[in-house]
């Protein structure tokens, strides 16, 4: 592959599946490059996954700002497209995480992973991740972005690095689910084929639903952060920049807990957001805040360009 200087996206699906690319090496056919070790990481479930639910990296070809990007529950990388534009058109480096129990396109495989999958693996996954990251910074720090479950893994990355993080940026935090309530059960019938429907047909992006398990998971993560993370947090996560954005609408995620949750970690109040329904065809969930379109009906966003225009102003900040 020839060497280039100018920016670089790094579609996994594209690289490998259609141009041939060896994904031991990378732009300037080194081996062992950020680029490669996030193509190795990746390659070996590429062919088990939904296309639009592959991870992806943008390069800019050079150490520069770095940010990571976690998707939400039943979600994918898929649903950080727009978000990525922005960090990309303000000069960072972007990785996205794929949680192992994701983006999968065979029902038994998902099934499997689903039932198995723990906390310390959505961790383990960030963290593979976040090294890579880490070698591609410019500064030795990382952004982080997430939504929904995303969200609450970025809060909690944040903590588990404390000072490696350049900036937070939260996107419908589920710090607390209103179905929590399915958590216990969970604990018992986590291996039955039993799961939480979202009420809204499969994506090319996400599942149409929520195993158990992966709600006994969701929950820990949520205890987790209030007991020992948000409640007396860091010096260093309350200095953070930091920004949130929350949808009225939303039937997941519990707004009131997130504004609690946003001023004990010291979220200004201006960084704050909060996005009104405009009429019936326009609602948007949690799940649609990060999109162009909204999931059950495929009309746009009516929220997305504020967002948008709200995180680059953010970034032009920092």
């Amino acid at each position: 592959m020839k060497n280039t200087s100018f920016k670089k996206i790094v579609l996994l699906s594209v690289m490998i599946l259609a141009t041939g690319l060896n994904p031991l090496y990378s732009q300037d056919n080194t081996p062992n490059t950020p680029e490669a070790e996030f193509i190795a990481l990746n390659q070996n479930r590429m062919e088990i996954l939904k296309p639009q639910s592959r991870p992806f990296m943008v390069s800019q070809g050079k150490k520069a700002p770095t940010a990571v990007l976690i998707h939400g529950l039943s979600d994918s990388p898929g649903s950080m497209v727009e978000i990525s534009k922005i960090y990309e058109k303000k000069g960072y480096n972007i990785l996205t995480v794929l949680l192992r129990d994701h983006g999968m396109s065979d029902e038994e495989l998902r099934h499997e992973a689903r039932a198995k999958v723990k906390l310390a693996d959505w961790r383990k996954d960030i963290d593979k991740v976040m090294a890579i990251a880490f070698k591609m910074s410019d500064s030795g720090k990382i952004a982080l972005a997430g939504y929904s479950l995303g969200g609450a893994l970025a809060t909690d990355t944040a903590d588990r690095y404390n000072g490696k993080i350049a900036s937070l940026v939260l996107m419908a935090p589920l710090f607390k689910m209103n179905h929590g309530w399915a958590a216990p059960a969970a604990r018992v019938l986590k291996h039955v084929k039993y799961s939480i429907a979202k009420g809204i047909p499969e994506a090319p992006h996400f599942y149409p639903d929520i195993a158990l398990n992966q709600t006994q998971q969701a929950y820990a993560l949520t205890k987790h952060l209030k007991k020992k993370v948000t409640k007396n947090a860091k010096e260093e996560l309350k200095a953070l920049p930091k920004i949130m954005f929350l949808t009225d609408a939303d039937s997941t995620v519990e707004n009131d807990f997130a504004i609690e949750t946003a001023e004990r970690i010291a979220i200004p109040s201006d960084n704050i957001i909060m996005y009104n329904t405009i009429d019936a065809d326009t609602i948007v969930l949690h799940r649609d805040l990060p999109m162009r379109r909204i999931n059950i009906n495929n009309k746009t966003n009516p929220h997305i360009d504020e967002l948008l225009a709200r995180l680059e102003i953010f970034l032009s900040d920092l």
